[in-house]
């Protein structure tokens, strides 16, 4: 897997693997459905809301970020930048927004509201 992680609540076990993630039930192992997320095929780095409803993705060579919906896969938010690496994604305390490292300065992206 290239990214794998617990939910923050301890319950879940996620990782992610070429455009799919997979999740588990932490306490007795039993996969939960797997997610395709839409045109992600490698991920570098991933945080997970504190409400484990958002996913953040930062791509394997840094120049995409994004933010998917846990329980769909669909994308929320997907921004490019070229000729550098984003790195490290956390969200705000809020959940209303996600900040990656870029050239050591700080691209902040909107978190839209859940539906």
């Amino acid at each position: 897997a290239d990214a794998i992680g617990f939910h923050q609540d301890g319950k879940t076990i996620y990782a992610f693997h070429h455009g799919r993630l997979h999740r588990w039930d932490a306490a007795e192992g039993k996969p939960m459905p797997t997610l395709t997320l839409e045109s992600w095929r490698n991920m570098a780095t991933r945080a997970l809301s504190a409400d484990g409803k958002v996913m953040a993705i930062v791509e394997f060579m840094g120049e995409r970020a994004g933010l998917v919906d846990t329980a769909t896969g669909k994308m929320l938010v997907d921004d490019t930048i070229k000729g550098d690496r984003l790195w490290h994604p956390v969200f705000s305390s809020d959940l209303k927004f996600l900040a990656c490292s870029y050239k050591f300065e700080t691209v902040l992206l909107s978190v839209p509201a859940p539906k």
